[in-house]
This record gives structure tokens, C-alpha cells and sequence, in this order.
């Protein structure tokens, strides 16, 4: 009995789940419409250490001037940014941290530019 006792304690870390893998800052889930809807994708950012200028790029045609609610997966902050400020400069229109708008509003139907970087006191 005490021979079993040891088996099954032994087998216990095989047992057990392999962590999960590391999130990594960066994604974005973006939406046409707000409160999550219209058509939505997840879009990958990048998330550069202090210069949101690393970052910058344009959105994806269907959501230039087009986005109702937006969120970053957590670590990251981003910054939506008009045709004016094209290299991700300035204060931008939004700032997003996870979980993100479910209305964007105005600055939604300006935005052309994304840029994030890595928030390390977001939860």
C-alpha cells in the first residue's frame, strides 16, 4: 500500500498542466461598430519599450476612420492617431488599455494610426 502511495506522489507532476504560454502586449481587437460589433478582427500591434513612434502603422482599410470600439490584450497601452500625425506623435485621439472601448465615437472615425508599448502597471 505504502509502494502505491509513492507511485501516485511521484506520477503528480506529470500530471500536472504545463504553464500557460506567455502573453505577449500587442494585439488589438478591433471592431467596426460599437459595443464589439460590425466586423471585427484581432490585429497585432507590436508593443515597442517607451517610443510609441517603434510601433506606428496604418490600419487595415476597412478600419481607417471606421473603428466603433477597440481593446489591447493586457501589457499594452495604444494610442489611435489621425492622418495629421502619421508618425504615431502627439497625444493621439484614444488611449486604450485592456479591456479596451466599446465606444469609440469621434476619435474612432479618425482614427488611421496605431501605435502601442508595453505598460508594465496594466493588469
Amino acid at each position: 500500500m505504502k509502494f502505491l502511495g509513492l507511485t501516485t506522489l511521484l506520477a503528480l507532476p506529470l500530471a500536472m498542466a504545463a504553464p500557460a504560454a506567455e502573453l505577449v502586449a500587442g494585439n488589438v481587437f478591433i471592431c467596426t461598430q460599437s459595443g464589439w460589433g460590425g466586423e471585427c478582427r484581432n490585429l497585432f500591434v507590436g508593443a515597442a519599450t517607451g517610443d510609441w513612434r517603434t510601433q506606428c502603422q496604418r490600419l487595415p482599410e476597412t478600419y481607417v476612420r471606421n473603428i466603433g470600439s477597440a481593446g489591447p490584450d493586457a501589457g499594452a497601452l495604444c494610442r489611435l492617431f489621425d492622418n495629421d500625425h502619421s508618425d504615431c506623435t502627439g497625444s493621439g485621439l484614444a488611449i486604450l488599455s485592456k479591456p479596451g472601448s466599446d465606444n469609440l465615437g469621434a476619435a474612432g472615425q479618425q482614427a488611421v494610426y496605431i501605435s502601442c508599448v508595453t505598460c508594465t502597471n496594466c493588469t
